[in-house]
């Protein structure tokens, strides 16, 4: 009777931890901040240019099943392009956000290898996808990393 129990609970056990599906970084909710410029500079802790960079993100989760994220490169830079400000979404209304709150957290690198993304000190591997500014030039695709 005890090895029924036991096992009843290991298979319980493994169908919890099977159910949950891909694992996904869950990301903050953030503000919708206004198109026009003088909105902007208000709540933007960061000096805007006009450039605007949209990257095209292709994230490969388990069962080799593709997943189209569009994420736009927000308005604003930082000068030293030490990183950027970028945002993930589903849908087009989605693109307007900004992850203001997670430019503390990532550096991005440009290079031609694959997008990789730290969080919480481990790796999420499987993003591919280029940065490229509103005339369509491929301007590289980025690595991502979590700051330590």
């Amino acid at each position: 009777m005890k090895k029924n129990t036991l096992l009843f609970f290991v298979i319980v056990a493994l169908i919890l931890s099977c159910s949950t599906g891909p694992r996904k970084l869950v990301l903050p909710k953030l503000p919708v901040v206004s198109i026009q410029p003088e909105a902007e500079n208000e709540k933007s802790p960061f000096e805007l240019t006009r450039n605007t960079y949209v990257a095209y993100i292709y994230k490969k989760w388990q069962k080799d099943r593709l997943y189209q994220i569009e994420l736009a490169v927000a308005d604003c830079i930082k000068k030293n392009m030490d990183y950027l400000i970028y945002v993930e979404a589903d849908t087009e209304t989605e693109v307007k956000q900004w992850l203001t709150e997670l430019d503390y957290k990532y550096s991005v690198i440009v290079d031609k290898e694959s997008l990789f993304r730290e969080a919480n000190g481990e790796s999420v591997e499987g993003y591919n996808g280029y940065i490229i500014n509103k005339d369509r030039d491929i301007l590289g695709s980025p690595r991502i990393q979590y700051r330590q």
